[in-house]
C-alpha cells in the first residue's frame, strides 16, 4: 500500500491521471502523523480542463476518503491541503476489470470480421 506524507498547510497531489475514459472511484485513507491532533484539511479534486472543462470541486478531509473520476476527466488530480501533518494511505480503486474489457472487445471484434469474411464468401 503507497503512503505519502504531508506537512500541515501543505498542497500535495496525490492522484494524478491522464485520460484512460473509464469511471473510477478511488479511496485513500487519511490519519495525522501525531494521535492526538484532529484530523482536517482540503481535498482538491480537479477534472477535466480542456474537452469539457469543470471547475475543480472541495472536499473536506476525512479518515476515509473517496473521490470519483469520469468518463470526460481526461486529466485529472486529488490535491490534499492537511491542517495537521499527515499520511495518506491508498486502498486502490473500483476501477473496471481491464481483462474482462478486452475479451469483450475481442469477441465483438472476431463477430464483426466473421460477418465480413462470410459475406464476402457468397
Amino acid at each position: 500500500m503507497k503512503t505519502v506524507s504531508i506537512k500541515a498547510g501543505e498542497r500535495k497531489r496525490v492522484i494524478y491521471r491522464f485520460s484512460n475514459s473509464l469511471q473510477e472511484t478511488y479511496h485513500f485513507k487519511a490519519e495525522p502523523i501525531n494521535p492526538a491532533d484532529d484530523l482536517s484539511g482540503i481535498i482538491e479534486i480537479s477534472g477535466s480542463n480542456w474537452l469539457f472543462p469543470k471547475p475543480s470541486v472541495k472536499e473536506n478531509l476525512m479518515r476515509e476518503n473517496s473521490v470519483s473520476k469520469g468518463a470526460w476527466d481526461s486529466l485529472y488530480s486529488v490535491y490534499v491541503v492537511p491542517d495537521v501533518d499527515v499520511n495518506i494511505s491508498f486502498s486502490g480503486s473500483d476501477q473496471p476489470n481491464l481483462k474482462f474489457l478486452l475479451l469483450i472487445a475481442g469477441l465483438i471484434a472476431i463477430a464483426a470480421l466473421s460477418i465480413v469474411a462470410f459475406s464476402l464468401i457468397k
